[in-house]
This record gives structure tokens, sequence and C-alpha cells, in this order.
């Protein structure tokens, strides 16, 4: 046909396609591709870059995984990164062992090591093992082949052809960036795949069955791994494998996360001694996270002088732990004592950026030492009743009284105040509410406020107290307001609507406001906050099958920038109600009561699909 490409240069701009990582990172996009297109899977056969990333469920059906292991073996090279998963629903309702005590069998066995073999045998693939046929000499080295004599022809020729299969067996074999993997037999797929074409890896090693020395040999093989993450690292051999993580010398980010055993025995002893010699190694860690729901050994990290990030969240971080002095994002998510924001404190973090603490309303004098750091513009201050004080009747009067601190802290951006969970022997009274509630008005700096009173806080003398949410209305800086109602936190019947001023809040959510919003002043809010992202009354008794509930969802519906909606603990709410919402053109996630036929996830699930195809 005239105007057509010769067959060799349509099958080069194929290939150069294919090679694009929008069009063959999902295996969907290559699937439809090559059904209608027969260029496009002779190109699939020849082509060497690695984009796709597929996702596996451990739990599908057998012959789903056997048509994707047949795949696999005429497809590897393709392959950038793979996640096996299974769901933990097993174990939650059963639990990892019989009534007597013995291991429960592994779930999903024979599907596990269906896919352990075919991994094993693409990331080993040789063409004459597989009877792939040897390549053709190339065109280039004709010439040269043809002024040899015929024996030197001989030997060039099997020499060259034992390159070309080399290479094409290089194409063919499974050469992962990324490998992400919850199944109980992880590591033993990892110690499979090869080593130096690894950048990422993401381990939840909570069903994992290896030992302590086959995961520490999987870990040093990776030279080229630049992040790791191993989640649920709370058994104590694991701790004893991160010795291995001194060997990788491109790991630029680590996250440890579970719960590791108390220094106060032999084996947390172990692990406390194995983390703390790891960090004290010039490693290349720019990117620290640390969740492991125990005090930490103390630290001494002066010698990662390429860390910028640490997060300690869920962690006790020892007050004799030295810090690296080039930080610039520090989160320490859970203190216990004044004494533990020395680590802070007491080194000149000159290049400290960004800061969140969780702290306790009587660390005020050390609170305004933070302000001194010369880089610091944002501060995240995160306070609750339940910080293991306990002397909780004295926190009351502690938080009115620092209150006025925060307006001293021009770097405060973020303020969540908590007291949930928590039997207060004397509850705020509304004087001290007041108080509190004034110097949050004082810092006009927030961009977010979480203020929340919740349910389990036992009735004392101020549980009646309500308080006014008139000073919040000069926040106007504010972009994320969460506010719980509770014994602790009443607002006066109609003041919620004090927060129409707030017009630039892109996130907006009520807890438990049982008698202080209801359907009118929701209403107002919707018609007012016209910038909102995420909407959120949850538990407020709103009557959505009223006229005034049609009216309030007929309002939200018009706030079209909404992504997240949540109505949960609402009743009334109809098929009808649901249809007001169909012109939240970016709505992605929606929370309601499914009310029997009236409001089925079903029919969620169809209101979400229209929504995303306009």
């Amino acid at each position: 046909m005239e105007g057509q490409l010769p067959q060799q240069e349509r099958g080069s701009n194929v290939l150069q396609g294919l090679s694009v990582a929008h069009l063959s990172t999902h295996p969907q996009v290559l699937c439809a591709a090559a059904r209608v297109c027969k260029g496009w899977r002779e190109a699939v056969q020849q082509c060497s870059a690695c984009n796709t990333e597929v996702v596996l469920d451990a739990a599908a059906p057998l012959p789903r995984l056997r048509s994707f292991a047949q795949w696999l073996a005429k497809h590897a090279a393709l392959l950038s990164g793979i996640t096996m998963q299974r769901e933990w629903l097993y174990f939650w309702a059963y639990g990892s062992t019989t009534n007597d005590g013995t291991p429960r069998e592994t779930p999903f066995k024979e599907e596990q090591e269906l896919l352990l073999l075919s991994i094993h045998a693409a990331a080993t693939l040789h063409p004459a093992a597989d009877g792939l046929p040897a390549a053709a000499p190339a065109t280039a080295e004709a010439p040269a082949a043809a002024a040899l004599p015929v024996s030197e022809q001989g030997r060039s020729g099997r020499h060259s052809a034992s390159q070309q299969q080399q290479q094409q067996s290089q194409r063919q074999c499974l050469r992962l960036r990324s490998f992400s993997s919850n199944l109980s037999q992880a590591v033993d797929v990892l110690a499979v795949l090869h080593p130096h074409s690894l950048t990422r890896v993401h381990l939840d090693l909570r069903e994992a069955t290896t030992d302590s020395s086959t995961l520490s040999k999987a870990l040093k093989r990776l030279s080229s791994l630049q992040e790791l993450c191993l989640v649920n690292v709370h058994h104590p051999w694991q701790g004893s494998a991160l010795t291995a993580l001194a060997h990788l010398s491109q790991l630029t980010s680590l996250e440890l996360s579970g719960r590791c055993p108390t220094a106060d025995t032999a084996q947390g002893q172990v692990w406390h001694q194995a983390l703390a010699q790891l960090l004290a190694q010039p490693l290349p860690l720019q990117d620290l996270k640390l969740q492991l729901g125990c005090r930490l050994p103390a630290l001494d990290m002066a010698c990662l002088m390429q860390l910028t990030q640490l997060n300690s969240s869920d962690c006790y971080l020892d007050a004799e732990s030295v810090l690296p002095q080039q930080l610039r994002r520090l989160t320490c998510e859970s203190w216990d004592s004044p004494g533990s924001l020395a680590p802070v404190t007491r080194l000149q973090l000159t290049q400290l950026q960004q800061l969140s603490l969780r702290v306790e309303f009587t660390q005020q004098q050390p609170l305004l030492q933070l302000a001194q750091l010369p880089a610091l513009k944002h501060l995240a201050l995160r306070y609750g009743f339940n910080l293991m004080d306990r002397t909780h009747a004295a926190a009351v009067p502690a938080a009115s009284a620092t209150a006025p601190a925060w307006a001293l802290l021009p770097q405060l951006r973020e303020l969540e105040i908590e007291c949930d969970n928590v039997s207060l022997t004397q509850d705020p009274t509304e004087q001290q509410m007041a108080a509190i509630l004034a110097g949050v008005a004082a810092a006009t700096s927030l961009t977010q406020l979480m203020l929340h009173a919740g349910t389990y806080v036992s009735g004392g003398p101020g549980a009646a107290a309500f308080v006014s949410l008139s000073s919040l209305s000069g926040l106007t800086r504010l972009r994320d307001l969460s506010i719980g109602c509770g014994p602790a936190l009443k607002l006066a019947p109609g003041d919620a609507l004090e927060l129409t001023a707030l017009t630039g809040l892109t996130r907006l959510h009520l807890w438990h406001a049982r008698h202080e919003l209801g359907a009118t002043v929701a209403t107002a809010l919707a018609r007012e906050l016209k910038q909102l992202r995420s909407l959120g009354f949850l538990d407020c008794r709103l009557q959505l099958g009223s006229a005034e509930g049609m009216a309030c969802l007929e309002a939200i519906g018009c706030v079209t920038q909404l992504t997240a909606l949540s109505l949960r603990g609402n009743s009334g709410l109809t098929q009808q109600g649901v249809l007001q919402l169909t012109r939240l053109c970016h709505l992605q996630m929606l929370d309601v009561n499914a009310h029997g036929n009236a409001v089925t996830k079903e029919g969620v699930n169809r209101l979400l699909a229209a929504v995303r195809q306009q």
C-alpha cells in the first residue's frame, strides 16, 4: 500500500513505543495492544525495556497463577516490578496457631510455591535450556568474517552465536528493579532474584518462615539497593539480621516498623544492640523511618552525614541520643518526659526546616527553645492527655497554662489536641477550655488544627462545659480543620456557623456533633466553603431523609472540588439522596451507612463509577 512504512521501520517504531514507560507499565495496556497489533506482539518478544509492574494475589485461583507463570517464562524481560501479596483476613479471623498452640498450616501454600518456582525459573532462564533458537550473527560482523580462513570463520561464528545467545539470555531473564511481598516465603523469593538490578524492596515479615542467616544473605546480595522497607520486624532473630544492612553501600532510604522486644530481656538487648551498631556507622542513608513501638536505646547517629529526614514515629527516643546536625525534617511522635526533648534542644540543628513533635503540656519551657532554630519553617505539635501521665488531673490545668505559648511560636503550622480514651478525674471546665481555645486562636500561623474530645472521657465536674468557636474565625490561614465533640468539648447550638468565615478550608471534618450541627448548619457550611476537597459530617445525627437533609445533600453536591465525602453515622439517606451527589465529578471516596435496600454498597459503587466517567 502506498505510503505504508517498510516492515523493518514499522517494527523499529513499535519497539520504541514499547520502551516508553507510560505504554508498558500496566499489563492491561500491553495485553490490549497485543490483541489488535501483530507488530506489538512481535516487539514484545524482542524488547529489553523493563517497565511493566505486576501485582499478584496469592489467593487467586491456581489456573490464573499458572497462566501467569507461563506468560512470565516468555516475557520476563518486560517486568520492572512484582508485588506478591495476600490479605491478612485469614489470620485475623483464625489466628496463626490452632487452639492447642501448634502453628496453623500456611494458607495458599500451593499457590505460593507455584509463584516461587515460576519466579526462580524466570530469574535463571537460559536459552539453551529452554529451547530458544540461537540468534543469527549480526550483519555488521559478516564482512569481517568472510575475510577469515574457514576454520577461523567457524570459530568466529560460534563465538558470535555464543555472544548473541548470552545477550538474548540476559534480555529474557527476570531483572526486577522493585520487589514487594507479605508472603511467608518472601525472603526465599528475594534470594533468587537478580541482586544487581533491584533498587527497591518492601518486605512484610509478619509470617516469614526463614531464619536470620537466610534473611541476612538475601539482603547482603543487593549491591544496588537504594530503598528498603521491613515491616513487622518484631521477632528477635530479625533484629540480628540488621547487621547485614551495613553492606548496602547504595542504601539511601530505610524503614523499620513493628514491635521490637523491650531492652529488659536478653532478646531485646540483642535487637537494640544491633540497631545501635547499625546506625552508628557512616551509612549513605538520606531518609530513615523507625516505627518500632518501644523505647529506643541511646542512638549515636552523628556518622549519618547524608541523613536529612528522620521519623521516629511510635518510638521513645532516648534523651542521650545524638542526631545528625544536617537534619531538615524530624518527626518524633512519642515523648514521656520533659528530658526527652533534649536531642532536639541540645544540638544546634541549624538546617532543620520541618519538625513534628508529640509532647506533653508540661513541656512548655523546652518547647519555647524550638523558636530559636534558625531554619525552622514548619512546626507541628501533637498533645494528648494519655501520654503515660499518671496524674491526669494535672494535665488539664497544664494545658490551659501552656496555651499562651503557642502564639510565641511563629513557625507553628499544625496543632493537635486530643483527650481520647482517657479516664480523667477532672474534665476540663468551661474556663479551661476557653483558655485553650484562646491560645489556639492566637496562633494565627496555623494551617492545620485538630481538636478531639473523645467519647470515652469520664464525666467529671466540667463534663457539661460549652465552648465557642467564634475565636477560630480569625485563623484565615487554616486549610485543614477537624473537631471531635465529646464530654470535654461541646459546642453551643448553631456555633458551627462561625466556621463559614474560614473560606480557605480544603478539609473539614466534624465528629459527634449530635446536637450542635443540624442539617441547616451543615447546609450553610457546604454553601460557603466552596474550596473543600474533603468533607466529613460523622456521627452527627443528621436526618438526611428529611427536607432539610435533602437540601443539605444538594448543597454538598455543588461543592464540585470534593474528592472525599464521609456521611457515616447519619440516618435517613436514600438512593434519591445519593443521586444529589452525581455532580461531584472529582469524587474518589464516599463513606456512608448502607441502609438495607435504601442505599447499598453496589449503589454507592455505581455512583462512583458514573462520577469517574464524567
